[in-house]
């Protein structure tokens, strides 16, 4: 149990609803990377849970509170997120920002369910701005919500095209390691701060066990988990 009660737990959230029904063939970057990820967390040996928004079936907020929705899943949602310290989210972006589905979710629990808990960042956007911004948007957003997000994350831009696949793939599931060892208190990082907007296809990824974040220059080309057709 840490500080603020909650277990030594991870959660790793799927924040994406593709593919669409009609194209199963497309892969969604955000679903493969995190799946990565949780080998990582595993490796650690953190006990973890995972949820997928496309597996649930959750309301669009409109001012009420979880008990007032009167749904399961999203009952679901709000338990899973109060019983881990460590929520490692695979959030995409569009358009400058976080994907809507992911925001409705933060809008649906509101700040009890996060309050405490420590974010671990998997970013992954149709171009480099949109990650960065969604990364940045998250880390303001968090602090309202008195949610502390980690200086250690993984933001990816135009995962369409990569240069290095299994680089990627190395570096998600060393965030998950990560997420592991922090839930377990076996690291402690300093608090996050609200850093300038990095430069372009700039990937921030912390080697574990070291708390430290380092940065890494990917190729020009921006990186993916999965070959082609994929989208964030």
């Amino acid at each position: 149990m840490n500080p603020e009660g909650r277990p030594a737990h991870v959660l790793l959230l799927c924040g994406s609803r593709k593919p669409a029904a009609d194209r199963p063939e497309v892969k969604s970057a955000s679903r493969e990377l995190l799946r990565f990820a949780a080998a990582g967390v595993r490796a650690s040996g953190a006990p973890s849970a995972t949820l997928d928004l496309r597996d649930l079936e959750l309301p669009w907020w409109d001012g009420r509170a979880v008990a007032e929705c009167d749904s399961p899943d999203l009952t679901r949602l709000d338990a899973a997120v109060r019983s881990a310290n460590v929520l490692l989210a695979s959030i995409p972006a569009y358009w400058g920002g976080m994907s809507g589905v992911f925001k409705n979710v933060i809008d649906l629990l509101g700040a009890d369910a996060f309050r405490g808990s420590q974010v671990v960042p998997l970013v992954v956007g149709q171009d480099d701005a949109s990650a960065w911004l969604a990364a940045g948007q998250l880390r303001a957003i968090c602090a309202r919500l008195e949610a502390v997000v980690t200086p250690t994350e993984l933001v990816v831009g135009n995962p369409r095209e990569v240069a290095d696949p299994n680089g990627l793939i190395r570096d998600a599931k060393r965030l998950g390691v990560f997420a592991g060892l922090l839930a377990q208190g076996r690291l402690h990082p300093a608090p996050a701060t609200h850093p300038a907007e990095p430069a372009p296809a700039t990937r921030t990824v912390e080697p574990a066990p070291a708390p430290a974040t380092r940065t890494v220059e990917p190729a020009p080309a921006a990186r993916t988990a999965e070959p082609a057709p994929v989208s964030s």
